[in-house]
């Protein structure tokens, strides 16, 4: 069996990573089947056969074994939604009816890292490409007995957890003084021991090199009782970043003004109707909440209190004031946040945010391992009369079985603000 490894990104700070499993023909250039215009054209294909597979962990992530399928049932879920922090989930049921899987130290338990990799097959071609959606922790792990079936309901989320769970909670408060490194403190962060011999996280984080060299403008704090989670986010609203662990399961942080580039992103996948690329696409306008105004307050620096303002004032979007109105979000208070210009970065953003969080459209699709939140598909609907209309996409979710099935909810970018 020949392997190749492959990784490419996909825009928003996310990856494409896996395996390609084929045949062993040294005639064949592999290297051609591992770029994302393969992967587009075999998903378009009718003739391809979905996958998962899941691994125990060690704790720095490398897979001790693989759970065999058989012994999972089918119904578990996976779950991707676009937000700072925790962003994955991932729930399954073993089969327990030999008590191996039986919650304990020695099998599943807290803490537990479990590693989930998605497949397709292209019979024609001899070959499985094996996609990484991500690293997780185990929350819970419930067994159930009855007359008929023994199984543990399990429960995970992605290494964010261990830093905002009971782990990641501070004894003490913690003060990083004014002009500390901030990639210093986020390294220390993950570093720290967690008390069993491991720390919270030892792969290496992914720093936009924008942030290079940047440090905090002045003392930040997390209290007693807070987390770790807190104060990295503390961190990188003031670097106005996002964060996130990647597919990879590495810690990422990438700038805001990236995030809102929403022109410059590449599409990922086209879905079609005529095509049969998609079942259904169902529209839904949170009117009541409907945004275009975002005012955000920072510090008070030599008697100038840092303010700035985000309007959506675009013509073409039918959510700008001229159409509907002001509507204003609750005013942002951000201490952290000491000038000028990184109040309006965070205006900018958080008018994005609330721009497509209020109007979604969700459509049901063939599983697409290329996907991941904060990126762009396009969709034509002649019903709609959309022609490879750009959206954002928002949320991910399908579920561990064979039926290639996925849900996606979108929100189009001609909505938003920044688009002129």
């Amino acid at each position: 069996m020949f392997t190749k490894a492959f990784s490419f990104p996909v825009g928003s700070g996310d990856v494409v990573s896996g395996i390609l499993e084929a045949e062993n023909n040294l005639l064949v250039d592999y290297s051609a089947y591992c770029k994302p215009i393969y992967i587009k054209n075999l998903l378009k294909r009718s003739r391809i056969i979905p996958r998962f597979r899941l691994f125990v962990c060690n704790p720095d992530g490398t897979r001790r074994y693989q759970i065999p399928n058989d012994d999972i049932a089918s119904g578990g879920s996976y779950s991707e939604n676009y937000q700072n922090g925790q962003r994955r989930t991932l729930s399954f049921t073993l089969i327990n009816n030999t008590g191996k899987y039986t919650p304990g130290i020695d099998t599943i338990w807290i803490n537990t890292v479990i590693a989930l990799d998605i497949g397709i097959i292209a019979p024609e071609d001899g070959i499985t490409f094996w996609f990484q959606k991500g690293i997780f922790i185990v929350n819970s792990a419930n067994p159930t007995h009855t007359n008929k079936d023994c199984t543990v309901a399990v429960e995970c989320s992605d290494k964010f957890s261990l830093l905002t769970g009971a782990m990641g909670r501070l004894v003490n408060t913690v003060e990083i003084p004014s002009g500390t490194l901030i990639e210093d403190v986020i390294n220390d962060t993950l570093k720290n021991p967690t008390g069993n011999g491991y720390v919270f996280d030892s792969s290496p984080f992914i720093y936009n090199s924008a942030f290079k060299g940047r440090k905090t403008p002045l003392t930040v704090s997390g209290s007693s009782g807070s987390n770790w989670g807190d104060l990295l986010t503390q961190l990188a609203d003031i670097l106005s970043a996002e964060i996130f662990y990647n597919s990879e399961g590495r810690l990422t942080l990438i700038p805001t003004t990236e995030v809102i580039s929403d022109r410059d992103k590449p599409v990922l996948f086209d879905f079609v109707d005529v095509l049969g690329d998609f079942q259904n696409d169902n529209m839904t306008f949170e009117m009541n909440e409907f945004i275009n105004k975002v005012v955000v307050i920072g510090s008070n620096v030599n008697g100038h209190t840092v303010t700035a303002e985000a309007i959506n004032d675009n013509p073409s979007s039918p959510l700008c004031y001229q159409k509907i109105g002001y509507r204003m979000k609750e005013p942002i208070n951000d201490s952290n946040i000491t000038n000028d210009f990184l109040a309006q970065e965070r205006a900018d953003y958080e008018l994005r945010k609330a721009s497509i969080a209020k109007t979604k459209l969700s459509s049901t699709v063939f599983l697409n391992p290329l996907l991941s939140v904060n990126n762009l598909v396009t969709f034509t609907d002649e019903f709609f009369s959309f022609r490879k209309e750009r959206f954002l996409v928002q949320s991910i979710s399908f579920n561990l079985d064979y039926n290639g099935i996925m849900s996606l909810t979108v929100s189009n970018i001609n909505d938003l603000p920044y688009l002129t």
